[in-house]
């Protein structure tokens, strides 16, 4: 050790030490710090493990995540390790190693770039963990000193207790070698990419009409296609536009003549990844050797199986998140890889990994690849970021997210960024808030890209392209984070410019809500009925049976009140009601899914609402001269699902909830309409439960973030007064602009979510940044557990069982021993058959058709909810709690 002090003493080498409480700010900026940085974390980031609110010095690296517990073998102790370089002299061998080595790291001394040296240990640590993986996999001999250190230990037979492995030396010398091997093979990773056939189906034009913007967009691109590095693409294109195959058009644009293409399409949705994946595989024709789909759950795809099967023929182009297991779908073939790949995930078991890394197209929830940005998920990371490394990435619905979750979604942008790729993020409401976030991570990826390629200083790290189906597309190098934004900005101005000079589609009113002293329950359901009755007017048909009916949309922020007002509404011999949330049995769920995805498709020249032989039954036996059908439905209507609906009823929780609501209104026949078609209520039902001043736009929303001053804004009366839309019959065209507003004129709404946004972004983009104190922050778990993707509360499953025709709950146990539970911790309480729901015997009888009994008759309850002081109450037709 004497020999090397530049290699093993911070003193000297100039590194850094996080355990030194009394190091101001340990610093990446040095070849020393980095291999410091690559070792130290290694086994895991460092503590602490969350910051509980705490600043500053909470995302600081310290040691307590990983100072581990003494070993349980004689001679291996912590005593064992103290002056283990002063002990032992290195072999001949090893000092001329550690001589070239040091000739070739002090050539680095001249780099200063930070991000040079964070994008450096970043691949150095994935080099390491694979490396690390493939050495641990060997078994070695016995070794018969007794006062060799080990690596780690073997596994024996079932009954035989694990024996000492490898030792220390050994164990170390080989990592070193193969984490070598690793980085050049990262640099060079040959997969394979879509066929020829297939990129010249994508280079079909659409010709004129709805999708000839995509033309446009796409010959922007390939003008532009031999652009070497990053590649951001925001698509603003509406709903209806075709941004799912166009989001793919622009990738095979951008790839450059003789490079492969390969693209992952991360989706936050379970429902969306398996309709993108059967769009793609039907509109393009690919095999099981060009595109893999990965979901978590094999309930969904096999329920979505069955609806594809009895889904009427239709020519057009929050549900559950992912939790638990990823499931590959289908029968996909592994494509040829390299050797050493096929080394590194051997056998049966290794198919999976070498298939998702393989395969030129890969459609997944998002939970899969956003790995890729954790470095402490160890072999998850390394794998998702391999997948990442010779993919281009496609982000749908990027302002699906809630703030933290997106600084998650963000960190995956740096990676791929900083691997060179095109990425494509998509949304039609794509406030200028999530924009400069996701250009901010971008330009920090592009950066570690350019400084990784020993790119000139002042070289332009990346390159920037919106895209829309109004306006011309268009690009900008990324020279400075605030040119870009303010481009952003006046672009989104002309799209909204032009979109309020359409002949409008969705017009709303603001429905009051009485101020009595009643119960709240009843003047929100009172409001509601009021609401749905004014539009039932406006927007009513006569069906074939000469009775006037009218189909709409109930939108509410939660479960609970999502029952309550099915029930309530289905009380009036005039209103067929039904609830439609995430808290139901899975098959239930999937067989209401299933028939509105056939009722509410509405494009062609007959309206299957108009033929559907079991409505025809309910209107002749109601014998009533009008019927209001009623979904009254959570978030999960909001974002993926492709119905449309005669008019709205929407429960304020954000202008981006209240647009993409409104977005199933009048979606498929696009209806120049003139009355209004949706209804926004004043005041939302937790502004009526707790009072005006206190929190109501959470839980979902993001008043969490909101100022003292802004929690006591409540009603929208006040603030979409100054929403672009309004018009002297006193309506709002409801349009986008009440999102995003025009010529600086914005809903008062709007400016609190943007802000609240900003705010909750902040701390995040400040490690992703690594400004300042943070730029040590990525190293910490602490980042990781306040900015997840999914709460980490997670979910409890309670499974429902037929005894002599009785349903029973049982919650779901890892261990096999499932506990039955009794009325005080789960209730079935009787109710009514509705329009769109089915008995819980028909349930069964579903999932046993498609194959999954139990699965089917479960239900996911978050863990809060499960192990709350209140028993979950659980109607017999529409679930709920």
């Amino acid at each position: 050790m004497e020999r090397y002090p530049s290699l093993f003493e911070n003193g000297d080498a100039d590194g850094f030490d996080p355990f030194d409480d009394e190091e101001n700010s340990p610093r990446i900026d040095n070849v020393h710090a980095a291999v410091d940085a690559a070792v130290l974390t290694h086994h895991g980031l460092l503590g602490p493990q969350k910051s509980d609110g705490a600043a500053g010095g909470a995302h600081e690296p310290q040691h307590n995540r990983h100072v581990r517990a003494p070993a349980n073998y004689p001679n291996q102790g912590a005593d064992q390790y103290s002056g283990v370089f002063e002990s032992r002299e290195f072999s001949e061998n090893v000092e001329k190693k550690l001589r070239g080595m040091l000739k070739r790291l002090n050539r680095l001394e001249e780099k200063d770039d930070e991000l040079y040296w964070r994008a450096t240990t970043l691949l150095a640590r994935v080099a390491l963990i694979a490396a690390d993986h493939q050495v641990s996999q060997r078994i070695a001999p016995e070794c018969p000193d007794p006062d060799a250190l080990f690596a780690n230990t073997a596994r024996g037979a079932p009954g035989v207790p694990s024996r000492l492995n490898q030792t220390l030396d050994y164990h170390l010398d080989q990592v070193g070698k193969q984490a070598q091997e690793w980085v050049y093979r990262i640099d060079h990773l040959d997969l394979p990419g879509l066929h020829r056939e297939t990129r010249e189906q994508l280079q079909m034009r659409s010709g004129s009409g709805r999708f000839q913007w995509q033309d446009e967009a796409v010959d922007h691109l390939d003008r532009q296609r031999g652009h070497e590095g990053p590649w951001l693409v925001l698509n603003n294109a509406e709903t209806g536009a075709g941004k799912t195959r166009a989001n793919l058009r622009a990738i095979e644009a951008m790839t450059p003549e003789g490079c492969p293409m390969r693209a992952s399409i991360a989706l936050n949705l379970r429902s969306l990844t398996l309709q993108t994946h059967d769009a793609l595989q039907n509109q393009l024709g690919l095999g099981d050797d060009e595109l893999v789909c990965l979901v978590g759950d094999s309930f969904a795809r096999a329920a979505f199986n069955e609806a594809q099967e009895a889904r009427y023929d239709n020519d057009e182009d929050e549900d559950e998140t992912e939790q638990g297991e990823f499931q590959v779908v289908g029968e996909p073939n592994a494509p040829d890889l390299p050797e050493w790949l096929e080394h590194w995930a051997p056998g049966p078991a290794g198919t999976r990994t070498r298939t998702l890394l393989g395969s030129p197209l890969l459609v997944s929830t998002i939970d899969y690849l956003i790995q890729c940005g954790e470095p402490g998920r160890q072999g998850h990371h390394v794998k998702a970021f391999l997948r990442i490394a010779q993919s281009d990435l496609v982000l749908d619905e990027i302002d699906s997210y809630e703030p933290k979750a997106l600084v998650a979604v963000l960190r995956l942008v740096v990676m791929s960024a900083m691997m060179g790729r095109r990425i494509v993020a998509s949304s039609a409401t794509l406030s200028s808030p999530v924009a400069n976030a996701l250009v901010t991570a971008f330009n920090v990826g592009a950066r570690m890209y350019a400084a990784l390629h020993e790119q000139p200083a002042g070289a332009t790290p990346g390159r920037v392209s919106v895209m829309d189906n109004r306006l011309p597309p268009e690009s900008k190098p990324l020279e400075s984070l605030e040119g870009v934004t303010q481009w952003y900005e006046r672009r989104v101005n002309e799209m909204m410019r032009s979109v309020l000079e359409d002949e409008p589609r969705r017009r709303a009113f603001i429905q009051e809500v009485d101020e009595g002293e009643d119960d709240v329950d009843a003047r929100f359901h009172a409001a509601v009925e009021a609401a749905a009755r004014a539009l039932h007017r406006n927007q009513r048909w006569q069906h074939r049976s000469g009775t006037w009916v009218s189909f709409g949309l109930v939108r509410v922020a939660n479960v609970p009140p999502c029952v309550a007002l099915a029930k309530a509404l289905n009380d009036r011999l005039d209103i067929h009601a039904s609830a439609y949330h995430s808290m139901d049995v899975k098959a239930r769920r999937a067989m209401k899914e299933a028939r509105m995805d056939r009722l509410f498709q509405r494009s062609g020249p007959d309206d299957p609402l108009a033929l559907d032989p079991e409505i025809e039954a309910m209107i002749e036996a109601s014998g009533e001269d009008e019927l209001i059908f009623v979904v009254v439905a959570t978030p999960v209507e909001e974002i993926g699902r492709d119905h449309d609906f005669d008019w709205g009823v929407i429960e304020p929780s954000s202008t981006q909830s209240i647009v993409q609501t409104a977005g199933r209104v009048n979606r498929h026949r696009r209806t120049s309409v003139k009355a209004a078609n949706v209804a926004i209520l004043d005041r939302n039902r937790r502004s009526l439960l707790h009072g005006e001043g206190e929190d109501c736009f959470v839980m979902p929303g993001n008043g969490y973030a909101y100022t003292d001053a802004e929690r006591g804004e409540h009603r929208m009366s006040r603030l979409l007064a100054q929403a672009p839309g309004w018009s002297t019959d006193g309506l709002l065209d409801l349009t986008a602009a009440v999102h995003f507003g025009l010529e600086g004129q914005k809903a008062r709404f709007a400016e609190m979510d943007d802000a609240a946004v900003e705010r909750a972004l902040r701390g995040g983009m400040d490690v992703i940044q690594g400004e300042d104190a943070m730029n040590m922050a990525w190293m910490v778990m602490a980042h990781y557990r306040d900015y997840p993707l999914r709460d980490e509360g997670g979910t409890v499953t309670f499974e429902f069982a037929e005894d002599d025709g009785r349903f029973e709950v049982y919650r779901v146990s890892r261990d096999h021993e499932d506990q039955l539970l009794d009325d005080s911790g789960f209730q079935i309480r009787e109710g009514n058959r509705s329009w769109l729901s089915w008995s819980l015997p028909e349930a069964k009888a579903y999932a046993e058709k498609i194959g999954m009994p139990r699965l089917g008759m479960q239900v996911e309850v978050s863990d809060t909810i499960a192990n709350g002081r209140t028993a979950i109450r659980f109607d017999e037709w529409e679930g709920g709690r």
